[in-house]
């Protein structure tokens, strides 16, 4: 249970209590029993980071309409970055902004289209989007137990929304003219393949992404 000490946190920044209490509660690692772990991504964040990490996902709610209850704290984990903690969108079905040409219009057009304020800067939370933060979003869920995964055609069937994939924003185009998407399955591989940037439809999804930093414990 959630302390009254815990609730206030982040408050004095302007933090909406259920973020702070979501987060509090976040499970710690993709693939691990929560019957044996403890522990939180938030509590192995030092207290920098979880002001930052808080700060993230307040504005990815008010300044992106993301639902702060699909807002999640997960780790992940690549040969380049090593082991990061990411405030992201793990909504079933992400958020539909366009194909990413229409992205990269946006950006040409306003740089600051659909970013972000974080301490005083402005954050692209596009670039936190990877495949490798995206699979320990999906893991973390399976671990969890949930019956429908985000981006699942099981997830389809069982809500009657569009089936969706999602662009990885945050890596480099596998090659000109092309972007990776993601999606799962009801087994534990994550489904990943390179689409052309300007064909596709509604089913193709963004989820915001903000890395809040390593993750030295």
């Amino acid at each position: 249970m959630t302390s009254p000490e815990e609730a206030l946190f982040g408050q004095e920044f302007g933090i909406p209590s259920e973020l702070s209490t979501r987060f509090l509660g976040a499970t710690a690692f993709a693939g691990e029993s929560t019957e044996t772990n403890t522990s939180t991504v938030f509590e192995l964040l030092n207290s920098d980071q979880q002001q930052f990490a808080l700060a993230a996902a307040s504005g990815m709610s008010e300044t992106l309409g993301v639902d702060a209850s699909h807002i999640e704290l997960v780790v992940e984990e690549s040969e380049e970055h090593g082991r990061r903690a990411v405030v992201m969108d793990a909504s079933p079905n992400g958020q539909h902004v366009g194909l990413y040409r229409d992205i990269l219009r946006h950006r040409e057009e306003d740089p600051t289209w659909y970013t972000i304020e974080v301490g005083g800067k402005q954050i692209d939370p596009l670039e936190g989007c990877t495949q490798s933060s995206y699979r320990a979003m999906i893991e973390a869920a399976r671990a969890r137990g949930d019956r429908y995964l985000p981006d699942s055609l099981a997830l389809n069937q069982h809500n009657g929304h569009v089936w969706t994939a999602t662009m990885m924003t945050g890596d480099p185009l596998p090659e000109p003219g092309k972007i990776m998407i993601g999606s799962s399955s009801g087994g534990p591989k994550v489904n990943f393949v390179a689409h052309p940037i300007d064909r596709g439809g509604k089913s193709f999804r963004v989820r915001p992404a903000v890395v809040v930093g390593a993750i030295d414990r």
